[in-house]
C-alpha cells in the first residue's frame, strides 16, 4: 500500500517521467526480463525500467500507458514464477488422477459448461442486437441459477433474472455490449456496468441483515464474461486464487482497479503449467477446476486423515448449500435463518449442522476446516472409518444444545423465564438456561469457551419480537457480550441481567412460503441473516423405486414446482424431502396423497379452480353443485360454485397418471 501511495500521486503529477507500476515484483520481474539489474527502492525501479524502455528503437513513440500495457499483455503472459513447483505439481498430478476420468471431468465442468451453453449464444455479438434481449436473458438465468449462484458465491441469479425482467432490451443490449467491448479497457467497462446496474437496479437486490441493498458481485461479472468468452475470461473465486498463491509460493495479483487484468495475466503460467503436466491443450475452465480442487483438497491432508486417503482423494461435491456454507457464514454471524419451502430439509440441516459445529469446536481452525471439508453433506468417503469415529468421540452434544419449537401460542414465559407458581423467584426457560451456560464459560475460558447452539423450529408460527421482547435485540452480533455495543437486559421475574454470548449460535428454521406481516418480517431480517433452502431434484435423481423406476422423480417435482412457481410465486415450491424416501409405487402414492397434495390444497385454499393446472385434470374433479330450495326458491345450477375434490386413483392408474404428469402432461 505504502509504494501505491508514494508512486500514484507522483504518476498523476508526471506521468510522462514515471510508469503507472506500482508493484515492486512486477517492477523487478519486468526488469530481469530485459536482462536488468534491478535497483533498489520502488520509484528508481520504476525509472530505471522506464528509461531503459524508452533507450530502445522497438517502443519510439510509446507513452507510458502504451508501455505499461506492453508490459502486461507480453511479458507477463510468461507470468511470475511458480516459487513452490514441487507442491505445485503435486497437486497437479492429483488432480489430474480425477481429471483423466471422463465422468470425473464432465462433472467438475458441468456447471461452467451449463452457464456457458445458456448465457454463452445469447451474449454473442448477434444475440445483443436483438429487439427480445430481456426476456431470453430472464429465462437463461432463471434455468442455470444455481450454476450461477455456486460459481459466484452469492445469490445473484435470481437478482439478476427480476433486473432482466424489468429492464428494457434495448438498455440491456447497450449494458451488454459495452461490458463486451474489447476496444475498450476491461476495467473501465466492468467498473461502468457495475456501477449502471447498482445505481439503477439495487432495489432488486438481497437485503443483507441490517436491511442495506447489496451490491452487483464483481464474480457476476466475471460469469458473464467467461460465458460469452470461455477461453479469454475466468471466473472469479478469491480464495480460491489467495490458497493458490499461497501454496505455491505465487505473489497474488494486485487489487487495485485493473485486478481483473492482473489475474488473468497471473493465471497464464499456471494455465503453461497445467497443460504441460496434463499433455493436453487446456482452457481457463480448467484452470478454474485447478483453483477449486487445490483450494477444498488442503496440502496437510495426508497428515490428519492418513496415507491411504491422501492416496486416494475424493473430490467432495459443492452443492447449493452444504454443510460447509453454514459453517462458512458462522464466520460472519451467529444468528442465521434457514428459509425454504417445506420438504427442502431445513430443520434435519439445521440439526445435523448443529451436531457438526458442536463437535469441531474444540479443535483448531486449521482442523475444523479439514473437518468441515470431510462433512460436506454428510460425505465423508475421504477420510477413513477410523479418523471419523474418533471426530465423534469428543464432548457429547446434549448439554450445550436446546432446541425450541415455536407455534401460536409460544409466549416469553415458555421461552425465556416465569414466575415459581406460588413462590417467590422464577423458573428459567429454556433460552435463558443456554445463555447463562455457554455466557459463564465464555466469561472463564474466552475464545476456548465450548460452543453452544439454540435452534428456534418454524420462525414463521409466531411473532418472535413480541414473544421475546427486549430479548431479540440482543441476537444482534454487535450487541453480544463482548462487542463494542453488548448489551444485558434485566428480567422480569427474576430481575437478573441476560446477555447473549459469542459462543453461542441461534440458528432458526423458516417456511419461506408463510407471508408475514411486514412488521415481523422486518423484526427477523434485522436479527438473522437469511440463508435459502432451495429444491433440489437432482437428490432424487438416484433414488431406486423397485418396480417403478420409470418414473423419473426429479422431473416429477420439477414440473409440480415449475407450475407452482408460475401460478403461485416462487416461494410458493415443494421440497425434495417429500420424495426422498419413496422406494416403490406404493410409497409414491402415499407421500403424494398425505403430504403433496394436502401442502398445494392448502396454498389455494381460495382458489381451488387451480388445483388441476398443478395437480392434473386426473387428479382433480370439478363437480357442479345441486340446486338448493331456499324459502320456496330454486337457486339456479349456474348461480353456485362448483367444488374441487381429489380423486383417489387405485395403484394402476395412479401409476400411469403420474408418469404423464412427469412427463409435462397432466
Amino acid at each position: 500500500r505504502s509504494n501505491s501511495l508514494r508512486i500514484k500521486p507522483l504518476y498523476l503529477y508526471c506521468p510522462d517521467v514515471l510508469l503507472p507500476i506500482s508493484n515492486p515484483k512486477h517492477l523487478e520481474f519486468f526488469l530481469r526480463q530485459f536482462a536488468q539489474e534491478p535497483v533498489r527502492g520502488v520509484t528508481a525501479r520504476n525509472r530505471q525500467l522506464l528509461h531503459f524502455m524508452q533507450s530502445q528503437p522497438e517502443f519510439s513513440g510509446f507513452d507510458t500507458i502504451q508501455l505499461m500495457r506492453f508490459l502486461y499483455d507480453k511479458l507477463f503472459r510468461v507470468g511470475l514464477p511458480i516459487s513452490s513447483p514441487k507442491v505445485f505439481n503435486r497437486r497437479v498430478t492429483q488432480f489430474a488422477s480425477l481429471y483423466a476420468d471422463t465422468a470425473s471431468r464432465k462433472a467438475l465442468r458441468a456447471d461452467q459448461e451449463s452457464v456457458t451453453a445458456m448465457l454463452g449464444p445469447l451474449l454473442a455479438a448477434d444475440r445483443l442486437t436483438s429487439p427480445d434481449l430481456a426476456k431470453p436473458l430472464e429465462v437463461a438465468v432463471n434455468d442455470c441459477r444455481t450454476p450461477i449462484n455456486n460459481l459466484a458465491n452469492w445469490p445473484s441469479a435470481d437478482n439478476f433474472a427480476g433486473l432482466a425482467a424489468s429492464t428494457s432490451s434495448a438498455r440491456l443490449a447497450r449494458l451488454f455490449g459495452d461490458l463486451f467491448d474489447r476496444q475498450q479497457a476491461l476495467p473501465d467497462r466492468m467498473e461502468r456496468f457495475q456501477r449502471a446496474i447498482d445505481a439503477e437496479y439495487a432495489y432488486l437486490y438481497t437485503r443483507d441483515v441490517q436491511g442495506r441493498a447489496q451490491t452487483l458481485p464483481a464474480s457476476l461479472l466475471t460469469i458473464f464474461l467467461a460465458a460469452r468468452d470461455p477461453l479469454r475470461y475466468m471466473v472469479y473465486r478469491p480464495r480460491m486464487v489467495e490458497q493458490a498463491a499461497q501454496d505455491w509460493g505465487m505473489e497474488p495479483p494486485d487489487t487495485d482497479r485493473n485486478w481483473y487484468v492482473h489475474l488473468l495475466n497471473w493465471l497464464r503460467p499456471i494455465q503453461d503449467a497445467l497443460t504441460a503436466q496434463l499433455g493436453a491443450q487446456t482452457d481457463l475452465i480448467d484452470v478454474h477446476l485447478l483453483l477449486w480442487f487445490n483450494h477444498r483438497f488442503d496440502a496437510d491432508f495426508a497428515h490428519r486423515f492418513g496415507e491411504d486417503a491422501a492416496g486416494n482423494p475424493v473430490l467432495l461435491p459443492e452443492p447449493p448449500l452444504p454443510l460447509r456454507a453454514l459453517y462458512e457464514a458462522t464466520r460472519r454471524t451467529q444468528t442465521i435463518a434457514l428459509c425454504g419451502p417445506p420438504g427442502t430439509g431445513k430443520t434435519q440441516l439445521a440439526r445435523t449442522f448443529i451436531t457438526h459445529w458442536l463437535l469441531s469446536g474444540n479443535h483448531s481452525q486449521t482442523d475444523a476446516d479439514a473437518y468441515w471439508a470431510a462433512v460436506d453433506t454428510g460425505n465423508v468417503a475421504a477420510i477413513n472409518q477410523r479418523t471419523a469415529e474418533a471426530w465423534q468421540q469428543r464432548t457429547g452434544t446434549g448439554d450445550f444444545a436446546v432446541a425450541i419449537a415455536l407455534d401460536e401460542r409460544t409466549r416469553f414465559d415458555d421461552v425465556v423465564e416465569r414466575s415459581a407458581a406460588g413462590q417467590a423467584g422464577a423458573v428459567a426457560g429454556p433460552l435463558r438456561r443456554i445463555c447463562e451456560r455457554a455466557a459463564t464459560e465464555w466469561r472463564a475460558l474466552g475464545a476456548a469457551a465450548h460452543r453452544y447452539a439454540l435452534l428456534l423450529e418454524h420462525l414463521e408460527r409466531t411473532d418472535l419480537a413480541a414473544v421475546l421482547g427486549n430479548v431479540l435485540p440482543l441476537f444482534d452480533d454487535d450487541c453480544r457480550l463482548g462487542a463494542p455495543d453488548a448489551r444485558e437486559v434485566r428480567l422480569p421475574y427474576s430481575g437478573k441481567s441476560l446477555g447473549v454470548p459469542p459462543n453461542l449460535l441461534i440458528l432458526g428454521t423458516l417456511d419461506g412460503a408463510v407471508a408475514l406481516p411486514p412488521a415481523t418480517d422486518a423484526a427477523l431480517r434485522r436479527r438473522f441473516t437469511f440463508v435459502e433452502l432451495s429444491p433440489d431434484p437432482n437428490a432424487l435423481s438416484q433414488t431406486p423405486l423397485g418396480e417403478t423406476d420409470d418414473i423419473d422423480l426429479a422431473a416429477l417435482l420439477t414440473v409440480l414446482n415449475g407450475r407452482l412457481a408460475a401460478t403461485k410465486g416462487r416461494t410458493f415450491q415443494l421440497g425434495h424431502h417429500l420424495l426422498l424416501d419413496v422406494r416403490t409405487i406404493d410409497d409414491l402414492r402415499q407421500a403424494w396423497y398425505n403430504g403433496i397434495v394436502p401442502q398445494v390444497r392448502a396454498w389455494f385454499a381460495h382458489e381451488e379452480e387451480k388445483l388441476s393446472q398443478i395437480l392434473g385434470d386426473t387428479f382433480v374433479e370439478r363437480r357442479l353443485q345441486r340446486p338448493r330450495w331456499q324459502t320456496g326458491l330454486a337457486v339456479p345450477p349456474d348461480a353456485l360454485p362448483p367444488t374441487y375434490e381429489i380423486r383417489i386413483l387405485d395403484r394402476d392408474e395412479f401409476r400411469w397418471a403420474i408418469q404423464e404428469l412427469a412427463a409435462g402432461g397432466g
